[in-house]
């Protein structure tokens, strides 16, 4: 500017620097759509004899002051020949001419009326446009983590044929972000093509922005058809943390069972009711009976998270006991490894002595053991040889260490 100031232009807007700037030197001011300019790219700039700077960008023109106050702006809506504003000029008499894509536009200055436009031959300028009904999305009701497929029916209503680059974006606080995906339109005269743009769901509420020629490479006579918002909703899941198990009991005999009861934390990110939450057991050669969880302890509000608990029978080895549940959109699971190795040794059972019709022996239990609780053990009486059953006599005893069991007449010898 004529006060040595220097303004720079991008594709992100304009910046100011005050005068004869260093390379460390902080920028006075910047300007983008967001306060006010018609556009992000800046295409041109002239400092008029009033001390207001003229910004051209690819969306219309600015007139801006030396307080980065703008002033007014001016598009096609208010008679421009086109957006895409590449050349300012000044006219001794004071007329303001703007070189545009698709022609030369004239502002009285006086009263900032626009006067009759040169246009170029509007057919001799491609055009694309694109529109949300013309845009699909697959799935409609994506899940976190799925592939989103976005096709794009893109417009060419112009006599000229048109090649472009369609671009996918993530939202940055209501504006185009980060691309993830772009694809090549060929559009010919009067016809459409078909784009396939495709997105990683990420949770919650989205909004993906369509852009076309988001380079802005290709002149068009209208540039304000080539951006299309789409809002969705993405679900995100339940959520399962933190498995765990204690042991409630222990059967010996016939079958070497254990019922351990499980908890697992339940949560939602959209505080959704689970439809489904189950366990089941996981061993060679499949997988057993699930189990239905009933809710423990935990809040209402399934963001917060609930505890569910359960009852799941295991063999003693090793088991993996997997936990599911769906918000009826999405299944999620997690599972937890459960080892019950259990080695029980009865020391002088055979040799024991009978005093007064009592038998004393030593039960072992032998590492590894990794059970929280003993809770009931047992000894069968049978004849040598025979198959135990369970109308056999049964010793109990509550603990592993020197037991004496009563009663033991009719001991077989």
């Amino acid at each position: 500017g004529p006060d040595g100031s220097l303004w720079v232009g991008m594709d992100g807007g304009l910046v100011v620097f005050p005068e004869s700037p260093h390379l460390d030197s902080d920028p006075e001011g910047s300007l983008d759509r967001s306060s006010g300019l018609p556009g992000d790219e800046v295409l041109s700039f002239h400092w008029g004899s009033d001390g207001m700077m003229w910004v051209g960008t690819s969306a219309g023109v600015a007139l801006v002051d030396a307080e980065l106050g703008i002033d007014a702006t001016f598009t096609t809506h208010d008679g421009l020949v086109h957006d895409r504003v590449t050349a300012i000029e000044e006219h001794p008499a004071g007329t303001i001419w703007l070189g545009t894509a698709g022609g030369l536009s004239r502002l009285s200055k006086e009263r900032w009326n626009l006067l009759p436009q040169w246009a170029l031959l509007l057919q001799d300028i491609p055009d694309v446009s694109i529109s949300l009904p013309d845009i699909s999305i697959s799935p409609e009701e994506p899940t976190a983590g799925e592939e989103v497929n976005v096709t794009v029916t893109v417009s060419n209503p112009s006599s000229k044929r048109a090649i472009v680059t369609i671009g996918l974006f993530e939202d940055d606080s209501g504006v185009p972000g980060i691309e993830v995906d772009r694809a090549i339109a060929y559009t010919e005269p009067g016809e459409t093509y078909d784009v396939l743009l495709s997105w990683t769901a990420k949770g919650g509420d989205r909004t993906l922005w369509v852009v076309a020629d988001p380079d802005n490479v290709v002149p068009e006579t209208n540039e304000q058809n080539n951006l299309v918002a789409l809002n969705l909703y993405v679900n995100q899941g339940p959520v399962l943390l933190d498995p765990s198990y204690v042991l409630s009991a222990v059967y010996v005999y016939p079958d070497h069972h254990a019922t351990i009861t499980v908890k697992v934390n339940y949560s939602d990110p959209e505080g959704d009711d689970p439809s489904e939450i189950w366990a089941g057991v996981l061993k060679f050669p499949g997988i057993e009976e699930p189990f239905d969880l009933t809710p423990l302890y935990g809040s209402d509000d399934h963001r917060r998270g609930t505890t569910y608990t359960g009852d799941v029978l295991v063999r003693y080895g090793n088991s993996t006991v997997w936990f599911y549940a769906g918000d009826g959109h999405l299944y999620n699971g997690t599972s937890m490894p459960v080892n019950l190795n259990m080695n029980i040794t009865v020391n002088g059972l055979r040799s024991g002595d009978v005093l007064d019709g009592n038998v004393t022996f030593d039960v072992e239990v032998q590492e590894p053991w990794e059970g929280d609780v003993w809770w009931v053990g047992g000894v069968i009486l049978a004849e040598p040889g025979s198959l135990i059953t369970e109308n056999d006599r049964r010793l109990q005893f509550d603990e592993p260490g020197p037991t004496i069991v009563t009663d033991a007449s009719g001991i077989p010898e």
